[in-house]
């Protein structure tokens, strides 16, 4: 998620990302303030497992990450839910762009067909 409401998507089956439907730049930020907000930026989770989760801020002077997923390790509830929140999001936004791992696009999403209101030529029944 970019401030600007760009969102993108990447998991372990692509092998690139995804360019979801953006979200308005205050909902956007909403979600920046709750980071911050919730002291993300002091918390300190590095705990992977065979299946890990993660959550990732980068700005020009920080990278921070959190990651878990270690069986023996439970994440502070504010970690999951901020990354709950932002996957039920993303898994409910429609995918634009598909690009590769190096940043090519791979396919452009095509809009739905559009269904004319009343039948061509009068071939209604």
């Amino acid at each position: 998620l970019l401030e600007n409401g760009q969102l993108f998507h990447t998991s372990s089956r692509l092998q690139g990302y995804e360019e979801l439907q953006p979200l308005e730049p205050g909902r956007a930020r909403e979600f920046f303030k709750a980071w911050t907000e919730n002291g993300l930026e002091q918390l300190s989770v590095l705990n992977p497992g065979r299946h890990y989760f993660f959550l990732r801020k980068l700005t020009p002077l920080t990278d921070h990450n959190l990651v878990w997923g270690n069986a023996d390790y439970s994440p502070p509830l504010k970690v999951v839910a901020l990354y709950k929140e932002l996957h039920r999001l993303a898994a409910s936004r429609p995918v634009l762009r598909t690009f590769d791992g190096k940043g090519q696009l791979l396919e452009k999403q095509k809009k739905p067909e559009e269904k004319p209101d009343k039948p061509k030529d009068n071939l209604a029944w």
